[in-house]
């Protein structure tokens, strides 16, 4: 009988906490690519340690997250970084993000820069 009551205590446990915490989900693409999918590009939520990895379809996922206002930073190289604020409640939350190439470097100027150099 006793340990009827450590279980059932158990499960109601497991279940409230499961129930307090939110997921983020989401997809990340490329708006300067006809949405395709970036992979492997850094999400963050901003102010933590916690960082998801993109996989082959773009997507991340956040688990076990208290609700609250969370900034996600979106970042990879050769594109803009970009946040978004979401508040997270119980359960699923879903957030795609959408990165623009940045503005290309302008190398004429910088090998006109070196030659001056060179040449002083």
């Amino acid at each position: 009988m006793k340990y009827f009551f450590i279980t059932i205590a158990l499960c109601i446990t497991s279940f409230l906490h499961a129930q307090n915490s939110g997921v983020i989900e989401g997809k990340l693409l490329d708006k300067s690519n006809n949405d395709e999918p970036i992979t492997f590009a850094n999400v963050a939520i901003k102010g933590t340690d916690v960082t998801s990895i993109t996989d082959f379809r773009g997507n991340y996922v956040f688990k076990d997250l208290e609700p609250g206002t969370y900034t996600l930073q979106y970042s990879f190289l050769g594109y803009e970084t970009k946040e978004i604020e979401i508040e997270v409640v119980e359960g699923k939350k879903w957030v795609d993000a959408h990165l623009k190439i940045s503005k290309a470097i302008n190398f004429e100027a910088i090998q006109l820069a070196a030659l001056a150099e060179g040449n002083n």
